[in-house]
């Protein structure tokens, strides 16, 4: 491999998106091939060189974390993936009461049983942050039953979290340096930031009021969220975690619990096949089976793909990853087209001639977080989707999945949910679940009573703001820095761009799960 030719494009895109610091491992199995930090822990005069020993934290491969966990008390006897976590926790429960029994591990780290996304970034560091997340499900509605259909959730992988924790009556952070960190030799590992100042530290970065980068100066914590994101790690004893997997597990899991997490849970209905195992995120690129995951909390990004078939596996981590974000992706195509120079990418069908599910059971409307309303229908004998407004004509490349293309000219990929004989209820769009709802009416809305939307609401790094212009809403997203257009569908209910938002008493839900304050 060329690695000047890595050191390179890092240094370029590092640049261009103005990162101050980036560390990156390249390794197989037994051996680290290449490994470099570039810049520097902060834009402050008391930054540090990074190198791949400076922490990161490294945000949701913290779920990989806790999936390992999970494995090694299944192989220990003390906890079953399939067995309804009542048993562990009696006093469980679901807002859709009914459907508790058939929450099991197996579907907490898969993201298969329906809980909404909720994450916090800042929050207590009391070590009953869990029991309290837990204790607060039954505040929120099910996206869809349990094994129904697939949702990344925060929430249900520190659930999982919490169960390790309960059975065993040692917290969760106790349990994964005694399990995982101190078997791995991973020595600077941790979830605790009094013990992560004491090593080289990347810390978090924000624009400041003159558009200059600064440190933000308040580190992301909530013990709550530990499992799903909140593990500091530095790219050499990440790469220790990805050669462990490398070895089907080596003499720290069994070859049967790795391959349990490399074994698709969660279909995507994507063109490469991707989709969720335990913890894992699955797919091929070039013919290449890999399995991944990346992270994001608050500027800091991270990323950790491997190649169990090929014998190899990068992790990298950045402490700014807007604007940096599509780069990496670059980073590592680019790793292993190098590593990989005779794969190609495999063509999917163009003019797919086998059979397809009846067409007219997948019409309706739908609706899902980040898509907003989408609707499916057959004018002349093929699908048509319209989804926010843009229209595309859908063909098929399977059975039961097909593809567009998007607003933006990218390609689409739609899957449908069929259960042979029933209704499809469930649909995913771009690897999105959309549920199937009554026909949305064209909802007619007087200009002068928007006045109840205007305003404000925020929650951590999350801010919408919603304004009135030309008698038309419109929401800007502090996030994304975008100005999203809005479509009224209820008395309370908004879409804005692809985002739906309910309208409550003095705050917003948001894609029904995290909730936004009037300020």
């Amino acid at each position: 491999m060329n690695y000047k030719q890595i050191e390179e494009l890092i240094a370029e895109k590092m640049q261009i998106a103005t990162v101050p610091g980036l560390a990156i491992v390249l390794f197989n199995k037994h051996d680290v091939l290449f490994e470099k930090g570039f810049g520097y822990t902060s834009t402050e005069e008391t930054a540090l060189n990074v190198t791949p020993h400076t922490l990161f934290s490294i945000g949701s491969i913290s779920k990989v974390i806790t999936g390992t966990l999970i494995m090694k008390l299944v192989e220990k006897g003390i906890l079953d993936l399939d067995r309804p976590i009542r048993a562990y926790v009696p006093w469980f429960t679901l807002h859709n009461e009914q459907e508790t029994e058939k929450v099991t591990l197996r579907r907490l780290l898969s993201h298969t049983v329906g809980l909404p996304h909720v994450f916090e970034a800042f929050g207590s560091q009391d070590s009953d942050g869990l029991n309290k997340l837990v204790m607060s499900v039954p505040n929120h509605p099910l996206l869809f039953p349990p094994g129904e259909s697939w949702s990344y959730s925060d929430l249900g992988v520190d659930t999982a979290g919490y169960v390790a924790e309960a059975v065993t009556g040692i917290s969760f952070n106790e349990l994964v340096q005694e399990f995982v960190f101190d078997p791995i030799s991973l020595e600077r590992s941790t979830y605790d930031l009094s013990k992560a100042v004491t090593y080289p530290l990347a810390l978090p970065h924000s624009k400041k009021e003159d558009g200059s980068l600064g440190v933000a100066h308040r580190f992301p914590a909530n013990s709550a969220h530990n499992p799903s994101s909140f593990a500091m790690a530095s790219m050499s004893e990440l790469a220790k975690i990805g050669q462990m997997f490398l070895k089907s597990g080596g003499d720290f899991l069994n070859e049967n619990s790795v391959r349990e997490m490399m074994t698709l849970h969660g279909d995507y209905f994507m063109p490469n096949q991707s989709g969720y195992g335990l913890t894992l995120e699955l797919d091929f690129y070039k013919g290449i089976r890999r399995a991944w995951h990346d992270g994001a909390l608050q500027s800091l990004g991270a990323w950790m793909f491997i190649a169990p078939d090929e014998d190899f596996g990068v992790v990298m981590a950045c402490n700014k990853r807007e604007g940096f974000w599509g780069h990496a992706e670059e980073i590592i195509e680019m790793i292993f087209n190098l590593r990989f120079p005779n794969e190609t990418e495999k063509v999917y069908p163009q003019n797919y001639k086998g059979k397809t599910i009846p067409l007219n059971r997948c019409t309706g409307t739908y609706v899902g977080a980040w898509t907003g309303y989408v609707s499916i229908s057959q004018p002349a004998g093929g699908l048509v989707l319209n989804m926010n407004d843009h229209e595309s004509v859908l063909t098929p490349y399977g059975k039961d999945r097909f593809q567009g293309t998007s607003s933006e000219g990218e390609v689409l990929s739609v899957g449908f949910q069929n259960k042979e004989d029933s209704e499809i209820k469930f649909i995913m769009v771009n690897g999105i679940p959309c549920e199937k709802i009554a026909e949305v009416p064209e909802y007619t809305h007087p200009v002068d009573t928007y006045s109840s939307y205007i305003g404000s609401f925020i929650k951590n790094n999350d801010r919408l703001e919603f304004r009135v212009e030309d008698d038309k809403l419109y929401c800007y997203d502090q996030y994304d820095d975008t100005t999203l257009p809005c479509k009224v569908t209820g008395d309370n209910t908004v879409v804005a761009g692809s985002i739906l938002v309910e309208f409550l008493q003095d705050s917003i839900r948001i894609n029904k799960g995290s909730i936004l304050t009037r300020v």
